[in-house]
């Protein structure tokens, strides 16, 4: 195990920060494939607070994130197709990976009609 990381958001607090962003907020976190896939889920509030706890919950297993230049859209959350989430692994993730000399990225993500919360595990 290299890190583990969790995070909860306030869905009241984030639904605000979504209305009060004039879109700049989401276009500054999401990429464009989390920005659809959030908007077509029944609750996307609830979505994208979780996507938003996943990519905190990542930050805090491998607080090394910050200090290579990740940017927000370098962690990106898709789904399998049993609808489980998952980051993309994309090359600026998997140098990090390495750097931290894991393998693999495992991520859960959970709701509340309250809260949203992720943990992350880097082994």
């Amino acid at each position: 195990m290299k890190g583990i990381g969790v995070d909860t958001v306030a869905m009241e607090r984030f639904k605000e920060v979504l209305i009060g962003s004039d879109q700049g907020f989401i276009e500054h976190v999401f990429t464009t494939s989390e920005r659809k896939y959030c908007a077509s889920t029944p609750n996307p509030t609830q979505t994208f607070a979780g996507h938003f706890a996943a990519k905190e919950a990542l930050i805090k297993a491998m607080p090394t994130l910050r200090n290579y230049g990740i940017d927000w859209r370098d962690i990106e959350i898709t789904h399998n197709t049993f609808g489980a989430p998952q980051f993309v692994m994309n090359e600026n993730l998997l140098d990090n990976l390495k750097k931290a000399s894991a393998s693999s990225v495992l991520l859960s993500i959970s709701h509340t009609p309250d809260t949203a919360i992720a943990m992350v595990a880097v082994v």
